[in-house]
């Protein structure tokens, strides 16, 4: 399984459970949603676990279920992009993978795909296999969620990170410093370039963009021409890059220093059309020129003037675990590219906004999708039947009738009245059933307990005429518990099963001749009508007549 590591603080994914009651209150450490499509607006469904073999799910699935697996399903050498891929083919409306609750580092993820020259592919979702679901990759539900694998439906509400409205939205871009993978949101010529469009057509200023070097926080052993040094009094700090097959580690951080001095010498009232513009250009003449001399000119070639001063990076750098070239919305992290005009649009706040969601039918606006209310424009599979409001009945979601379930909160689920009316049905049947044979079982209880006892009383009757009173009997003796306090004649041994007694077992002391017995065994030849006084002194008197 291949590896990209995440700063925790990236996870932007979440999950609700609906149903069963017992889950409604987990808590789930990590959420993670980095390598598939965005859902800007929440979905729902059902959790789907299924079965993977050769690092493949297996089985045909709908829309609604989320294909579950657990980390355990698969061998280490699966990469989880695949894993979602074939999630996606079998008709799944989502896919969520649960680590192990024993993961030791959670702070990191499995969820990645590197490329040959050390660089990460941290965008699955481009090319020819496409990830068109959502995926999540949770940590910290792994024992709850396998006690209810093949018991009950677990419906969840699941989607991305909400996006905070503010008056002015910003937009930070973060640079991997690695063209090949920054131009994905900005190269016209394949018609990724969101920034550069929405740059124009929203009449952006620069004030609301910032744009963010990445670099590797580790202690890697770097070669020289892989840093760059900033010689910088107060903070005198390496930043460092992997060489690629383009240029050195220390060429990729220049070339970033000089579009980062570049971009805040511009008037922060300037539009970000015109600085969007310069870094298209930068990303189509020098893709495969990463020379101080190449940005230089598309510098000049833009009014400016080239600074190589590479202090800058002490302000404007982010210190993530590896370089994951990416863009937030009002500090909500976006990974995937296709979703940058929708996010800006649900982090804008207007009084009465009529913004539209590009994904969303034209006539339900934003402001529809966030008032709380079912508003019928809304209520469709792409406006995500507004907000989920209009799947709601009584803080119910009815789209959990008929799952056999009956949720104490939800006592209005059809599954309720199904249940109490088969509760009801079935202990009238029991009852009519039953009654009658527990009924029978007693009388004839009862007539062997009368006979039983007219037996007992009859015997005991006898064995008293002949033998006389066992009450009597048991009078004669008394129990005690055995000390080195209790006078008796002879050895601490009991006359009837020849065992010696311990200090604490319950005796007694025969009176005529202080011989001493386990009353235990005493009461067994009581019980028995087998007691014909003490064995010892018995035997003493058959000897004695004997020899008269």
């Amino acid at each position: 399984m291949n590896i990209l590591l995440l700063s925790i603080s990236c996870a932007q994914g979440f999950i609700k459970f609906i149903t069963p009651d017992e889950l409604k209150n987990l808590t789930v450490f990590e959420e993670i949603a980095t390598f598939s499509k965005v859902q800007l607006l929440p979905s729902y469904g059902k959790l789907a676990f299924a079965d993977i073999d050769n690092c493949e799910i297996k089985g045909s699935y709908n829309e609604n279920d989320v294909i579950t697996i657990f980390q355990n399903d698969f061998d280490i050498e699966c990469n989880v992009r695949d894993i979602a891929i074939s999630a996606m083919h079998t008709g799944g409306g989502a896919f969520m993978l649960i680590l192990r609750d024993d993961f030791d580092d959670y702070y990191y993820y499995y969820i990645g795909n590197y490329n040959g020259e050390g660089e990460e592919l941290v965008y699955p979702y481009e090319g020819s296999d496409q990830i068109n679901i959502f995926c999540l990759i949770i940590y910290g539900a792994e024992k709850n969620l396998k006690d209810y694998k093949k018991m009950s439906t677990i419906w969840v509400n699941y989607g991305y990170k909400t996006i905070p409205q503010e008056s002015s939205p910003r937009i930070k871009y973060f640079m991997a410093s690695d063209y090949s993978v920054d131009r994905i949101f900005f190269d016209e010529l394949d018609k990724l370039d969101e920034l550069y469009k929405l740059g124009y057509y929203e009449n952006l200023y620069l004030y609301n963009f910032e744009p963010v070097f990445l670099y590797y926080d580790w202690n890697y052993d770097y070669e020289d021409e892989d840093c760059v040094n900033t010689n910088n009094t107060v903070y005198n700090i390496s930043f460092c890059l992997y060489s690629n097959y383009y240029a050195t580690g220390y060429e990729r951080v220049m070339s970033t220093v000089i579009i980062l001095n570049y971009y805040y010498s511009l008037p922060s009232f300037d539009f970000l059309y015109d600085f969007l513009s310069f870094l298209s250009d930068v990303y189509v003449y020098c893709e495969n020129d990463y020379s101080e001399q190449c940005i230089s000119e598309i510098v000049v070639n833009h009014g400016g003037i080239p600074n190589a001063d590479p202090n800058i990076l002490t302000i404007h750098h982010s210190e993530f675990y590896l370089t994951i070239p990416c863009y937030s919305i009002n500090g909500v992290f976006i990974y995937t590219q296709g979703y940058l005009t929708e996010a800006y649009k649900i982090g804008i706040y207007m009084s009465g906004c009529k913004c539209y969601l590009d994904e969303c039918d034209d006539d339900c606006t934003y402001y529809q999708l966030t008032d709380l209310t079912c508003n019928p424009k809304c209520n469709s599979t792409s406006c995500g039947y507004d907000n989920l409001v209009c799947l709601q009945e009584n803080n119910c979601y009815i789209f959990t009738y008929g799952d056999d379930y009956c949720s104490e909160s939800c006592l209005i689920d059809p599954d309720c009245d199904k249940k109490e009316s088969s509760s009801n049905e079935n202990l009238y049947f029991l009852l009519k059933i039953i009654i009658p044979a527990v009924g029978g079982v007693i009388i004839i209880l009862a007539v062997l307990l009368v006979i039983y006892l007219i037996h007992s009383r009859r015997k005991l009757e006898n064995i008293k005429k002949r033998e006389g009173s066992t009450v009597e009997l048991y009078e004669k003796f008394k129990k005690i518990t055995f000390t080195d306090k209790v006078i008796f004649h002879g050895e601490a041994i009991c006359l009837i099963d020849l065992k010696g007694i311990s200090i604490g077992e319950k005796v007694v002391v025969i009176p005529e001749c202080k011989h001493i017995i386990h009353y235990k065994c005493l009461k067994e030849m009581q019980d028995a009508r087998s007691f014909q006084g003490c064995i010892l002194c018995n035997q003493k008197k058959e000897i004695e007549t004997n020899q008269v």
